[in-house]
C-alpha cells in the first residue's frame, strides 16, 4: 500500500478545518496509510533543513508555485505510476510562507504547482487531501470525480 507523507511548515491543524481533514483521512485510509509532519515556522533555510533530515529515503513532491500545474487527472496517472512502480514511500511537502530553499528544490523529484494563486498554508492542507481522495477516486471509477 503507499504511504504518503505530508510535510508541512507551521501550526497544528486549524480547528476550523480539522473535522474537513479528519473526513479525508478516513476516506483516504483504504486507499494510503497517511502521516503528518509539522515543522515549526523559521526561516527558508533552517525549515529546509528540518524538511530534508525527514525525506533520506522517501520520493519527495515538493508544492510550488514554480512547479508544473497537475490536473486531477495528472494526480490519479501519478498515484496509479507510484502504486505499480514499487515507489511506495511518498513525501509531499508544502514550504513555509516565504518559500523553500534551494537545497529542497533540488532534492524534490516531482515539483507540482497547485495554481497561481496564492492559498493559506492551512487551506493547502486541506485542498492536497482533497485532490489526493479525487486522483484514487478516478482510479477506482467510483463516480466521486463528477459527483
Amino acid at each position: 500500500m503507499l504511504k504518503i507523507t505530508i510535510l508541512s511548515v507551521g501550526k497544528k491543524h486549524d480547528p476550523a478545518l480539522r473535522s474537513a481533514l479528519a473526513d479525508y483521512e478516513q476516506k483516504l485510509a483504504p486507499h494510503c496509510n497517511l502521516s503528518w509532519v509539522l515543522v515549526p515556522n523559521s526561516d527558508s533555510t533552517s525549515e529546509g533543513q528540518q524538511l530534508l533530515d525527514k525525506v533520506t529515503d522517501k520520493f519527495v513532491v515538493l508544492l510550488d508555485q514554480s512547479g508544473q500545474q497537475f490536473s486531477s487527472e495528472d494526480i490519479a496517472a501519478f498515484l496509479d505510476k507510484n502504486q505499480t512502480h514499487a515507489q511506495t514511500n511518498i513525501a509531499i511537502i508544502i514550504g513555509g510562507a516565504y518559500g523553500v530553499s534551494d537545497e529542497l528544490k533540488q532534492r524534490a523529484d516531482q515539483i507540482i504547482s497547485l495554481g497561481n494563486l496564492t492559498f493559506p498554508h492551512q487551506l493547502v492542507r486541506l485542498l492536497l487531501l482533497e485532490q489526493l481522495y479525487r486522483g484514487f477516486s478516478i482510479l477506482k471509477n467510483t463516480g466521486y470525480h463528477h459527483g
